[in-house]
């Protein structure tokens, strides 16, 4: 959002001389009629128009700024608290007063340094704000030099084997995306000049993090084994997740990602995948499912999801409870269980091949203790199903959750199953 295509004549074919051509067009060219599109602070200039602020982080910002005869500018624009226009001297006369109408509005104003600063009437910034720079959502995290901090603070050697787990999914992820492993380090190892250096993925709260710990003061983030407050917003959250952007306290311009839970078990529920961090500042989930062939959006089975304001505080505007019918009627997933012990008969039972309904073929396997699962056309040899209970298996590799059906008689006769949505499976003879 908010860049635009351009089709540009010239160039000999050769790459750098077009980008060097591409680039001296840019400076050189000043069209008098600019317009703007963008849901991204950080994307939403042009030419001569940039913007610095929005009012509603959830609406997109648009600008119609045009020169309507020799300096004079008029501007319409939605969503829109703060912004500057660079007009060059081929359009505006610097050394005059520029009259600006901007919504409406008349005033007349003199450019400083090549710019004319605009800030709608009662917006004040506080020192620490959103900016081109700092724009928030989880998203614009990777834009910055970052680095991975894993906790192995946790007292509970389940929730440090699940930090580990969850950092190395997502350097996994950073490296399968863009061929390149990122920077990682121990909350132990990491020094205070890389802690200012980087913005920081604090994979693990203040009990599993010794980073989480140490900025905890500084952030406006309480997680307890029952609840999490943001901001002095508290939120019911039983064994739940938590994902929240933050500025770094050490560096202005560079953030702080927190993965933290209530539990445990709330922690297996964080999916930190690079490629679809979500574009919003915090993200409370707890591992419902909607219910089964229920239609309803991720964010409606969510305890909250939100943004900051653009002074990085929270506001009821911004925040979206889930649906309390829809969560109460949810299914409730847990954390597999690695002491289950499935009866063999019973995996037995499950073996076979199983076509999905306008899907690929599945073929479950039993290797005497475990399930493996094969999908037609992946690559390798399949993936372990782990045990949630003796029906319900979860395929990590997918984030699929199935769980397995029978008839009137016993027999296994297919599973219902859990991506982005409900679908069906049918056991082959």
């Amino acid at each position: 959002p908010g860049r635009g295509h351009e089709v540009l004549e010239g160039g000999n074919g050769n790459a750098n001389t077009n980008i060097e051509w591409f680039l001296r067009y840019k400076r050189n060219t000043s069209p008098k009629h600019v317009r703007i599109r963008s849901a991204e602070l950080r994307n939403a200039s042009a030419y001569w128009v940039h913007v610095r602020q929005c009012a509603n982080p959830l609406a997109f910002m648009s600008v119609d700024a045009e020169v309507v005869d020799r300096n004079v500018i008029r501007i319409d624009s939605d969503n829109i608290l703060d912004i500057d226009l660079s007009p060059s001297p081929a359009i505006v006369d610097p050394a005059k007063p520029v009259t600006i109408v901007w919504n409406g509005t008349s005033t007349e104003m003199k450019l400083k340094d090549g710019t004319l600063h605009l800030a709608a009437a009662g917006y004040h910034p506080a020192a620490m704000h959103k900016s081109v720079q700092l724009p928030g959502t989880m998203t614009d995290f990777t834009v910055t030099p970052f680095a991975v901090v894993v906790g192995t603070t946790s007292k509970d050697t389940a929730m440090a084997s699940l930090c580990r787990e969850k950092a190395e999914a997502f350097a996994n992820g950073w490296l399968d995306w863009q061929k390149q492993f990122p920077r990682v380090f121990a909350d132990t190892a990491i020094s205070d000049a890389d802690m200012a250096r980087y913005s920081l993925l604090l994979v693990g709260g203040a009990d599993a993090n010794r980073v989480t710990a140490k900025l905890a003061s500084k952030l406006p983030l309480q997680v307890t084994n029952r609840q999490i407050t943001i901001d002095g917003k508290s939120f019911d959250a039983k064994d739940a997740a938590l994902q929240m952007m933050y500025p770094n306290p050490l560096n202005p311009d560079r953030y702080v990602l927190i993965v933290a839970s209530t539990s445990t078990e709330g922690m297996y529920f964080n999916q930190i995948n690079p490629q679809q961090l979500p574009s919003l500042d915090y993200v409370i989930t707890d591992g419902r499912l909607p219910a089964y062939k229920q239609k309803a959006s991720g964010q409606q089975v969510m305890v909250v999801t939100g943004m900051f304001d653009n002074n990085w505080r929270f506001s009821s505007a911004y925040a979206q409870p889930g649906d309390s019918a829809i969560r109460a009627n949810a299914r409730l997933r847990h954390r597999p269980n690695p002491d289950l012990v499935v009866k063999p008969a019973l995996l037995d039972s499950y073996s076979g091949r199983y076509q999905i309904t306008q899907g690929p073929l599945v073929e479950i396997h039993n290797d005497g203790k475990h399930l493996t699962a094969k999908i037609q056309g992946a690559p390798g040899d399949g993936d372990p199903l782990l045990p949630e209970t003796d029906t319900n298996f979860y395929l990590q590799r997918y984030n699929l959750w199935l769980t397995f059906v029978r008839d009137a008689s016993g027999k296994v006769t297919g599973f219902y199953g859990f991506q982005n949505g409900d679908f069906e499976a049918t056991k082959l003879e």
